[in-house]
Protein backbone atom coordinates (compact mmCIF):
# COMPACT_ATOMS: atom_id res chain seq x y z
CA UNK A 1 0.00 0.00 0.00
CA UNK A 2 2.72 2.41 0.86
CA UNK A 3 4.47 1.56 -2.51
CA UNK A 4 1.30 2.57 -4.27
CA UNK A 5 1.06 5.63 -2.47
CA UNK A 6 4.65 6.95 -3.69
CA UNK A 7 3.84 5.76 -7.05
CA UNK A 8 0.93 8.37 -6.91
CA UNK A 9 2.47 11.15 -5.42
CA UNK A 10 5.58 11.09 -7.96
CA UNK A 11 2.63 10.75 -10.92
CA UNK A 12 0.77 13.68 -9.72
CA UNK A 13 4.43 15.51 -9.44
CA UNK A 14 5.77 14.09 -12.83
CA UNK A 15 4.16 15.21 -16.24
CA UNK A 16 2.37 12.08 -17.83
CA UNK A 17 3.51 12.90 -20.86
CA UNK A 18 7.05 13.93 -22.26
CA UNK A 19 6.88 16.12 -25.19
CA UNK A 20 8.29 19.43 -24.80
CA UNK A 21 7.63 23.09 -24.53
CA UNK A 22 5.21 24.50 -27.15
CA UNK A 23 6.70 27.59 -27.31
CA UNK A 24 10.12 25.92 -28.47
CA UNK A 25 9.96 24.45 -32.08
CA UNK A 26 11.21 20.99 -32.15
CA UNK A 27 13.58 19.90 -35.04
CA UNK A 28 12.65 16.66 -37.34
CA UNK A 29 14.60 14.91 -39.92
CA UNK A 30 12.86 17.08 -42.76
CA UNK A 31 14.86 20.03 -41.27
CA UNK A 32 18.28 18.16 -42.21
CA UNK A 33 17.65 17.26 -46.21
CA UNK A 34 21.39 15.85 -46.47
CA UNK A 35 20.49 13.68 -43.80
CA UNK A 36 18.14 10.15 -44.19
CA UNK A 37 16.31 8.28 -41.95
CA UNK A 38 14.40 5.25 -41.25
CA UNK A 39 12.04 4.82 -38.94
CA UNK A 40 11.66 1.50 -36.40
CA UNK A 41 9.87 0.28 -33.79
CA UNK A 42 9.93 -2.56 -31.05
CA UNK A 43 7.41 -3.28 -27.65
CA UNK A 44 7.87 -2.43 -24.56
CA UNK A 45 6.13 -3.94 -21.94
CA UNK A 46 2.49 -3.15 -24.48
CA UNK A 47 3.90 -0.19 -25.54
CA UNK A 48 5.02 0.39 -29.12
CA UNK A 49 8.28 2.76 -28.82
CA UNK A 50 9.51 4.44 -32.46
CA UNK A 51 12.91 5.79 -33.50
CA UNK A 52 14.76 6.35 -36.32
CA UNK A 53 18.34 5.13 -37.67
CA UNK A 54 19.82 8.50 -39.47
CA UNK A 55 22.37 8.65 -41.75
CA UNK A 56 23.86 10.62 -44.49
CA UNK A 57 25.49 7.51 -46.51
CA UNK A 58 24.32 3.85 -45.55
CA UNK A 59 27.12 2.46 -47.62
CA UNK A 60 29.60 3.99 -45.47
CA UNK A 61 29.18 3.79 -42.25
CA UNK A 62 32.29 3.89 -39.43
CA UNK A 63 30.17 2.83 -36.25
CA UNK A 64 26.67 2.66 -35.05
CA UNK A 65 25.29 5.03 -32.19
CA UNK A 66 22.42 4.22 -29.96
CA UNK A 67 21.50 7.82 -28.57
CA UNK A 68 19.25 7.92 -25.16
CA UNK A 69 17.53 10.91 -24.52
CA UNK A 70 16.89 13.11 -21.64
CA UNK A 71 13.78 14.13 -19.69
CA UNK A 72 11.85 16.66 -21.90
CA UNK A 73 10.56 15.98 -25.27
CA UNK A 74 12.06 12.50 -26.61
CA UNK A 75 15.00 12.07 -28.92
CA UNK A 76 14.05 15.13 -31.30
CA UNK A 77 15.28 17.28 -28.47
CA UNK A 78 19.09 16.22 -29.77
CA UNK A 79 17.90 16.63 -33.47
CA UNK A 80 21.14 18.83 -34.20
CA UNK A 81 23.18 17.01 -32.02
CA UNK A 82 22.46 13.25 -34.44
CA UNK A 83 22.88 15.27 -37.43
CA UNK A 84 26.21 16.05 -36.41
CA UNK A 85 27.17 12.76 -35.83
CA UNK A 86 25.83 11.92 -38.98
CA UNK A 87 28.03 14.21 -40.46
CA UNK A 88 31.00 12.03 -39.33
CA UNK A 89 29.66 9.01 -40.23
CA UNK A 90 28.01 7.27 -38.07
CA UNK A 91 24.41 5.52 -37.94
CA UNK A 92 22.79 6.59 -35.09
CA UNK A 93 19.90 5.03 -33.72
CA UNK A 94 17.47 6.98 -31.67
CA UNK A 95 14.27 6.36 -30.48
CA UNK A 96 11.57 8.07 -27.19
CA UNK A 97 11.46 6.73 -24.18
CA UNK A 98 7.96 5.56 -23.29
CA UNK A 99 5.66 8.36 -22.36
CA UNK A 100 7.73 10.62 -24.33
CA UNK A 101 7.70 12.22 -27.97
CA UNK A 102 6.34 9.68 -30.62
CA UNK A 103 5.84 6.51 -28.56
CA UNK A 104 3.07 5.29 -26.72
CA UNK A 105 2.19 5.48 -22.80
CA UNK A 106 1.16 7.61 -20.69
CA UNK A 107 1.69 8.00 -16.66
CA UNK A 108 5.32 8.55 -16.87
CA UNK A 109 6.53 8.81 -13.21
CA UNK A 110 9.67 7.08 -12.85
CA UNK A 111 13.83 7.01 -14.75
CA UNK A 112 14.12 3.30 -14.06
CA UNK A 113 11.31 3.27 -17.26
CA UNK A 114 14.05 3.75 -19.83
CA UNK A 115 16.24 0.82 -18.48
CA UNK A 116 12.71 -1.18 -19.23
CA UNK A 117 12.78 0.37 -22.40
CA UNK A 118 16.74 -0.37 -23.02
CA UNK A 119 16.44 -3.97 -22.53
CA UNK A 120 13.63 -4.57 -24.98
CA UNK A 121 15.74 -2.11 -27.50
CA UNK A 122 19.10 -4.73 -27.70
CA UNK A 123 16.62 -7.47 -28.23
CA UNK A 124 14.94 -5.84 -31.36
CA UNK A 125 18.61 -4.57 -32.29
CA UNK A 126 20.25 -7.49 -32.13
CA UNK A 127 18.29 -8.79 -34.60
CA UNK A 128 18.61 -5.93 -37.34
CA UNK A 129 20.62 -6.36 -40.10
CA UNK A 130 22.20 -2.65 -40.29
CA UNK A 131 24.00 -2.95 -36.98
CA UNK A 132 25.69 -6.24 -37.78
CA UNK A 133 29.61 -6.16 -37.89
CA UNK A 134 29.83 -2.59 -36.73
CA UNK A 135 30.99 -0.92 -33.61
CA UNK A 136 28.32 -0.21 -31.31
CA UNK A 137 28.93 3.39 -29.19
CA UNK A 138 26.12 4.38 -26.00
CA UNK A 139 25.63 8.01 -26.26
CA UNK A 140 23.03 9.58 -23.39
CA UNK A 141 22.79 12.81 -21.55
CA UNK A 142 21.12 13.40 -18.32
CA UNK A 143 18.23 10.50 -17.95
CA UNK A 144 19.70 9.54 -21.23
CA UNK A 145 23.24 9.73 -19.63
CA UNK A 146 22.48 7.67 -16.69
CA UNK A 147 20.70 5.19 -19.31
CA UNK A 148 23.85 4.75 -21.24
CA UNK A 149 25.85 3.96 -18.08
CA UNK A 150 23.23 1.01 -18.15
CA UNK A 151 24.30 0.07 -22.11
CA UNK A 152 26.93 -1.61 -19.91
CA UNK A 153 25.16 -4.69 -19.49
CA UNK A 154 24.66 -5.13 -23.11
CA UNK A 155 27.35 -5.90 -26.04
CA UNK A 156 28.60 -2.25 -26.61
CA UNK A 157 32.06 -1.23 -27.48
CA UNK A 158 31.97 2.16 -25.86
CA UNK A 159 29.81 4.87 -23.33
CA UNK A 160 29.36 8.56 -23.52
CA UNK A 161 27.29 9.76 -20.44
CA UNK A 162 27.05 13.01 -20.72
CA UNK A 163 25.48 15.07 -16.86
CA UNK A 164 25.00 11.14 -15.76
CA UNK A 165 23.08 10.96 -12.33
CA UNK A 166 24.71 8.28 -9.92
CA UNK A 167 20.76 6.64 -9.28
CA UNK A 168 17.60 6.98 -9.71
CA UNK A 169 17.04 7.09 -5.74
CA UNK A 170 19.56 9.77 -5.16
CA UNK A 171 18.06 12.32 -8.51
CA UNK A 172 14.05 11.79 -7.08
CA UNK A 173 15.45 13.18 -3.76
CA UNK A 174 16.84 16.22 -5.29
CA UNK A 175 13.07 16.39 -7.51
CA UNK A 176 11.20 15.56 -3.74
CA UNK A 177 13.85 17.21 -1.17
CA UNK A 178 11.29 15.30 1.77
CA UNK A 179 12.57 11.96 0.47
CA UNK A 180 15.64 12.45 1.57
CA UNK A 181 14.63 11.15 5.29
CA UNK A 182 13.01 7.82 3.27
CA UNK A 183 15.69 6.74 1.08
CA UNK A 184 15.61 3.15 2.27
CA UNK A 185 11.82 2.95 1.62
CA UNK A 186 12.58 4.81 -1.69
CA UNK A 187 14.93 1.61 -2.71
CA UNK A 188 12.38 -0.56 -1.87
CA UNK A 189 9.88 0.71 -3.86
CA UNK A 190 12.22 1.32 -6.92
CA UNK A 191 13.02 -2.59 -5.81
CA UNK A 192 9.08 -3.22 -5.82
CA UNK A 193 8.40 -1.74 -9.36
CA UNK A 194 11.40 -2.33 -11.19
CA UNK A 195 13.14 -5.25 -9.89
CA UNK A 196 16.66 -5.46 -10.75
CA UNK A 197 16.21 -2.10 -12.34
CA UNK A 198 14.90 -0.26 -9.81
CA UNK A 199 17.94 0.60 -7.69
CA UNK A 200 20.71 0.74 -10.52
CA UNK A 201 23.39 2.23 -9.57
CA UNK A 202 26.09 4.16 -11.97
CA UNK A 203 29.34 3.24 -9.72
CA UNK A 204 28.40 -0.27 -9.20
CA UNK A 205 28.32 -0.69 -13.17
CA UNK A 206 31.63 1.27 -14.60
CA UNK A 207 33.62 -0.56 -11.45
CA UNK A 208 32.56 -4.16 -12.77
CA UNK A 209 33.39 -3.24 -16.21
CA UNK A 210 36.62 -2.67 -18.36
CA UNK A 211 34.90 -1.26 -21.10
CA UNK A 212 35.79 2.67 -22.13
CA UNK A 213 33.61 5.04 -20.90
CA UNK A 214 33.64 8.76 -21.31
CA UNK A 215 32.26 10.45 -18.73
CA UNK A 216 31.19 14.55 -19.40
CA UNK A 217 29.67 17.50 -17.44
CA UNK A 218 29.56 20.94 -17.06
CA UNK A 219 31.35 22.59 -14.08
CA UNK A 220 27.94 24.48 -13.83
CA UNK A 221 25.91 21.98 -13.44
CA UNK A 222 23.21 22.75 -11.24
CA UNK A 223 20.39 19.94 -12.66
CA UNK A 224 22.48 17.02 -12.31
CA UNK A 225 24.74 18.32 -9.25
CA UNK A 226 27.77 18.75 -10.62
CA UNK A 227 29.47 17.96 -7.17
CA UNK A 228 27.36 15.03 -6.23
CA UNK A 229 27.24 13.34 -8.97
CA UNK A 230 30.02 13.68 -11.65
CA UNK A 231 32.74 14.70 -8.79
CA UNK A 232 31.68 11.73 -6.79
CA UNK A 233 32.07 9.30 -10.06
CA UNK A 234 35.54 10.13 -10.31
CA UNK A 235 36.43 10.33 -6.74
CA UNK A 236 34.70 6.57 -6.25
CA UNK A 237 36.05 5.63 -9.61
CA UNK A 238 39.58 6.37 -9.48
CA UNK A 239 42.34 3.87 -10.82
CA UNK A 240 39.51 2.67 -13.19
CA UNK A 241 41.90 3.34 -15.95
CA UNK A 242 39.11 2.51 -18.97
CA UNK A 243 37.45 5.94 -18.14
CA UNK A 244 38.20 9.50 -19.07
CA UNK A 245 36.64 12.17 -17.56
CA UNK A 246 35.94 15.40 -19.27
CA UNK A 247 34.78 18.96 -17.62
CA UNK A 248 33.48 21.41 -19.78
CA UNK A 249 34.10 25.00 -17.95
CA UNK A 250 31.38 27.72 -17.31
CA UNK A 251 28.83 25.11 -18.14
CA UNK A 252 25.63 23.65 -17.08
CA UNK A 253 23.48 20.85 -17.91
CA UNK A 254 23.87 20.68 -21.51
CA UNK A 255 27.85 20.45 -22.15
CA UNK A 256 28.18 20.08 -25.75
CA UNK A 257 26.13 23.25 -26.15
CA UNK A 258 28.41 26.98 -26.31
CA UNK A 259 28.37 29.13 -23.86
CA UNK A 260 26.37 31.63 -25.22
CA UNK A 261 23.44 28.73 -26.53
CA UNK A 262 23.18 27.71 -23.25
CA UNK A 263 23.04 30.73 -21.35
CA UNK A 264 20.21 31.60 -24.30
CA UNK A 265 18.38 28.42 -23.23
CA UNK A 266 18.03 29.24 -19.62
CA UNK A 267 17.15 32.72 -20.09
CA UNK A 268 13.77 31.41 -22.26
CA UNK A 269 13.50 28.34 -19.59
CA UNK A 270 13.38 30.59 -17.00
CA UNK A 271 10.67 32.85 -18.44
CA UNK A 272 8.36 29.65 -19.21
CA UNK A 273 8.83 28.34 -15.36
CA UNK A 274 7.62 32.16 -14.44
CA UNK A 275 4.95 31.87 -16.53
CA UNK A 276 6.07 34.78 -18.31
CA UNK A 277 4.54 33.25 -22.03
CA UNK A 278 3.01 37.03 -22.77
CA UNK A 279 6.73 38.41 -22.91
CA UNK A 280 8.36 35.11 -24.42
CA UNK A 281 10.66 36.32 -27.72
CA UNK A 282 10.97 35.38 -30.97
CA UNK A 283 13.29 32.60 -30.83
CA UNK A 284 17.22 32.41 -32.52
CA UNK A 285 17.08 29.04 -33.12
CA UNK A 286 20.58 29.48 -34.86
CA UNK A 287 21.77 30.44 -31.49
CA UNK A 288 19.83 27.89 -29.05
CA UNK A 289 21.32 25.23 -31.01
CA UNK A 290 24.72 25.90 -31.47
CA UNK A 291 27.11 22.81 -30.59
CA UNK A 292 30.97 23.40 -29.35
CA UNK A 293 33.06 22.29 -31.78
CA UNK A 294 35.91 21.43 -29.57
CA UNK A 295 33.60 19.71 -27.54
CA UNK A 296 31.76 17.67 -30.28
CA UNK A 297 35.46 16.66 -31.56
CA UNK A 298 36.69 15.54 -27.79
CA UNK A 299 33.50 12.53 -28.57
CA UNK A 300 34.28 12.38 -32.24
CA UNK A 301 37.85 11.83 -31.36
CA UNK A 302 37.29 8.99 -28.42
CA UNK A 303 34.85 7.21 -30.45
CA UNK A 304 37.11 7.01 -32.91
CA UNK A 305 40.17 5.77 -30.82
CA UNK A 306 41.40 8.83 -31.05
CA UNK A 307 41.10 10.08 -27.54
CA UNK A 308 40.85 6.79 -24.80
Amino acid sequence: MCYVLEKKIFQKIMPSRQEGSPYLKLFTLEDYPDMKGEKFSFDSNGNLLKGYKYYIDKKNIKAVIILHHGLGAGHTAYETFIHNLALQGYMIYAYDNACCGESEGSGWWNFSSSLIDQENFFKWFENDEDQKGQKRIVVGHSWGGFTAINGLRYKVDKIVAMSAFISVSDILTIFVPPLKIMVPFLKGAQKHYFGKYGNANSIKLLRSSNIPVLLMSGDKDDTVDFKKNFLKMKKKLEGKNNISYYVVKDRYHQPEMTVAAQNYYRELNDLLKKGKVKDFPEVNYDLLLEQDPVVLKAIYDFIDGVRQ
